[in-house]
């Protein structure tokens, strides 16, 4: 198992290579060495390291941006080099400045920062760059958050399992087994479809199978989630998360559906899929892109690596960076500014089908579950590859069977294939699955 650790310790370095290569292509201006300037005035930070030192001046550099808008008059015009009022060029600032941000998008305008005759920026410039860095530090907050709650509940499901691990064979991954992922909210069609439990579809988004597991997911959210916030606002960013992950467990629930699976990855492929948009549509924008291209393939190599092993799912990983990629493509058609007045009514409406269809995908997952649409067994290879290295089965579970889970006080709890949960007394379970079988039969009916 030594490829595993090798590849999940190579990912958090690519993740970090990823964030550095992936910002805006333009020139130094007067801030910290840490950060560049973006074409529109927006702050890039080039890795993580550099942000929590960026942090230290932060409220100094707030402060002078403060004294600097404080300084210019709102009646302020750009000037010509030789220091008379340019209209052409005010007119054209102002109109490059308000159609750099959009709906849930801060897109640059293409052309470099407007000076006035003192040589300080100009007002519409330093704004943009405190809406970018506002926005850059929401960003950062729910990427943390996001990040403790999945670290919670995978301390939580280690905690059912009294604080150990199965075997490697079981969960490559180091984490806890089946009884303890599924009472703590992994995905699980039999609780879902009999048991109605449709938290799971909120709680699985935020569940690792393992350690190795959550920390792929929570440095793939950090470093491309950063990355998005230089084009999309941070409620769009969570958005896309809840979307993402939504729309994971409900299609994994349809595919696999005699599979305990955990589906905090699926988010982290929505994050991949709308950097992939982000590298598809705005290349040029960024230094490094082929780089970066490269990087990000990596990336997605050693999760779907990830998603092979027991108790996560590439079905639900597939979801997710579809989702994520059509909700991206959405925002950026939505905030595309055309020549021709035909061609924006275009991009509107692309951008609406767009949206519309990633927020339809887990709308229909749940339809399909109710209608009896589940098509299990179609594709068990790419919800768990069988290798020498795992156990698939550890992960599988009987469609028509129970889940006996261990009880304080000497009793046993067994979830019935309708989701009744009842418990006995462990005296009475035999040790052979022949017998616990009997038992659920005789217990359920």
């Amino acid at each position: 198992m030594q490829l595993t650790y090798g590849l999940a310790w190579l990912l958090t370095g690519g993740g970090m290579l990823i964030q550095h290569n992936m910002t805006s292509r333009t020139g130094h201006v007067d801030l910290p060495p840490e950060a560049t300037m973006g074409a529109a005035g927006e702050a890039w930070v080039s890795s993580l390291g550099a942000y929590r030192d960026a942090r230290k001046t932060e409220e100094e550099r707030d402060a002078a941006l403060a004294t600097a808008l404080s300084l210019e008059a709102p009646g302020h015009h750009a000037a010509s080099p030789s220091g008379r009022y340019d209209a052409t060029a005010d007119r054209g600032h102002h109109a490059a400045a308000s159609g750099g941000v959009g709906i849930g998008m801060h897109a640059p305008n293409g052309g470099a920062p407007m000076h006035l005759r003192n040589g300080s920026m100009h007002p519409l410039d330093l704004r943009s760059l405190q809406r970018h860095q506002s926005n850059r530090r929401a960003t950062t907050i729910l990427l943390w958050a996001l990040c403790l709650a999945h670290l919670g509940l995978f301390l939580g499901a280690v905690s059912l399992n009294d604080w150990t691990l199965v075997s490697m064979e079981d969960n490559p991954l180091l984490g806890p087994g089946l009884d303890a992922l599924r009472t703590i909210g992994a995905t699980s069609t039999q609780e879902i479809v009999y048991g109605q439990q449709y938290w799971r579809l909120l709680v699985s988004p935020f569940l690792g199978a393992g350690a190795l597991h959550v920390w792929a997911n929570t440095t793939t959210l950090l470093s491309i989630g950063l990355f998005l916030s230089w084009p999309l606002t941070w409620w769009v960013i969570g958005l896309m998360y809840l979307v993402c992950g939504i729309a994971s467990v409900a299609v994994s629930a349809n595919v696999a559906t005699g599979f305990v699976t955990a589906a905090g990855s699926g988010p982290a492929f929505g994050f991949m899929g709308a950097a992939a948009v982000v590298l598809a549509l705005c290349h040029k924008r960024l230094k490094c892109a082929l780089l970066s291209w490269g990087l990000l393939a990596f990336a997605l190599a050693v999760n779907c690596f990830i998603g092979a092993t027991p108790f996560v799912d590439n079905s639900a990983n597939t979801t997710g960076f579809v989702a994520g990629a059509l909700i991206c493509a959405g925002v950026l058609c939505a905030n595309w500014m055309p020549s021709c007045v035909h061609a924006e009514a275009l991009a509107r409406a692309m951008s609406v089908g767009l949206i519309a269809l990633a927020l339809a995908m887990p709308v229909i997952a749940v339809i399909g579950l109710n209608a009896g649409m589940p098509i299990g067994g179609c594709c068990d290879a790419w919800v768990c590859a069988p290798s020498s290295w795992w156990d698939c089965s550890a992960s599988q579970v009987h469609p028509g069977g129970c889940t006996f889970t261990t009880a304080s006080g000497g009793l046993v709890s067994i979830t019935c294939p309708n989701g009744d949960v009842l418990s006995i007394a462990a005296s009475g379970l035999g040790g052979g699955s022949s017998q616990r079988q009997a038992v659920c039969g005789e217990v359920c009916g």
